[in-house]
């Protein structure tokens, strides 16, 4: 989802791309949720059936005709660029859907992007140079081949197969203004207003995400950026954009401010490509270090997920007992807990609740299982709706009974009534 797309539209909104959900675009999509939206655009998941079939996403535009031929040509071009952290555009069109005429382009499923982690808490110092560091390489190719990316914020910024990918659908020719008019952003550099768009205007927007990045706020003083970010923001927020440095530049370890070093075991922590947490409550809003799903790897290495931010000597914790047991009393005769991996047991940060509903037949056994509310997590969500899947309760029972589940690190509870 990049940026225009937001995951808590106005009802009005939400309701109008609701009506889309189950719709076939072209006949070839079938538009399944609405991952967020606009007055104009949404995105929907999706699945690609082109070659080996996998989950994807697809924006959907509202447009004419005419708007809708220069969207497909500008899209075109991106689809061409090839980088390992660009985020692939699978396949594009026009079509009239609902009635509605509209230009769309499908494209890989992001699982989280940076902005839902940084609604949570900041990273730290090597969590932003392991996004810095991709984020810089593709960057530098989007600018070598001629381009201006026009749209970098945290949104953008996305996980996809444990790796960190930079949208494509905002990529522009430099020197070209591809986009509406709108009000002034944070992310804007100065000249934007003039219609000055280059690769120097991406430069400027990458420090304002740094900053955000290392201090959950925008356009702060350059003081308030820790050490050693602070002097790569600076230049980056430039108002001559003849002295921001380029991406090449800053991509060049020489020029690198130094960090802590990151083992060659380790990989990155700021997000979690397995189903990291889904926007839907501040409190549970991430799950910081999936296990075998991490938010990105570097380019060339997909090396196994270290979660602890600095290497230990200590024995990895021993996983949660058997996760099934027999209640001898009572209408529930057995319960199950998630078979939550360890090193994923020990992302969790406070408590994770997912109530699940289950309908029992009259043989005792779980007929329907459904999460009540969104999960915060898609990973957690569908482990504890397998568990509640196996849950026994005595002959005759025939009722619904709501399943409460508090998932946290040392130990999961769970408390289970009728209804």
């Amino acid at each position: 989802m990049s940026v225009d797309e937001s995951p808590h539209p106005s009802a009005e909104i939400a309701a109008f791309w609701k009506r889309w959900e189950g719709q076939t675009l072209d006949d070839r999509f079938l538009l399944g949720d609405c991952l967020g939206g606009g007055a104009d655009h949404a995105v929907f998941a999706t699945d690609y059936h082109v070659g080996q079939p996998q989950h994807a996403a697809v924006k959907v535009v509202l447009a004419d005709a005419h708007a809708a031929e220069g969207l497909i040509a500008r899209w075109a071009v991106a689809s061409k660029l090839s980088h390992p952290h660009l985020l692939r555009i699978l396949s594009y069109g026009s079509a009239t859907c609902c009635n509605l005429d509209c230009a769309y382009f499908a494209m890989d499923y992001a699982d989280v992007n940076l902005a839902q982690v940084l609604s949570d808490r900041a990273l730290t110092a090597a969590e932003t140079r392991e996004v810095l560091d991709p984020v810089l390489d593709v960057l530098a190719y989007i600018h070598g081949q001629g381009f201006t990316h026009g749209r970098l914020r945290p949104s953008n910024i996305l996980s996809v197969d444990d790796r960190l990918r930079l949208s494509s659908d905002s990529l522009c020719p430099a020197g070209q203004s591809c986009w509406s008019p709108r009000a002034p952003e944070a992310y804007d550099a100065p000249e934007i207003a003039d219609g000055d768009i280059s690769p120097a205007a991406d430069i400027w927007a990458l420090g304002v995400v740094l900053m955000e990045a290392l201090t959950q706020r925008r356009m702060l003083t350059n003081e308030s950026v820790p050490p050693p970010f602070r002097e790569i923001v600076t230049r980056c927020l430039h108002t001559n954009p003849a002295e921001r440095p380029t991406a090449a530049e800053l991509a060049n370890p020489a020029k690198q401010v130094a960090v802590r070093p990151v083992t060659p075991s380790a990989r990155p922590r700021a997000l979690r490509a397995g189903y990291v947490f889904w926007a839907c409550s501040a409190v549970v809003f991430l799950l910081l270090l999936m296990a075998n799903k991490l938010f990105f790897s570097h380019s060339n290495q997909a090396p196994a997920p270290v979660p602890a931010p600095v290497a230990t000597s200590k024995p990895e914790p021993a996983p949660p007992p058997t996760p099934v047991h027999a209640v001898p009393t009572g209408r529930v005769l057995e319960k199950a807990l998630p078979e939550i991996p360890s090193k994923a047991r020990n992302t969790i940060h406070g408590t994770v609740r997912i109530n699940v509903r289950v309908r029992v037949n009259r043989e005792g056994r779980v007929s329907e299982a459904r999460i009540e509310a969104p999960a915060p997590s898609r990973y957690l969500g569908n482990l504890t709706l397998e568990a509640a899947r196996r849950w026994r309760f005595q002959r005759g029972t025939g009722q619904e009974w709501m399943l409460r589940f508090q998932l946290q690190r040392d130990e999961t509870k769970v408390a289970a009534a009728p209804l």
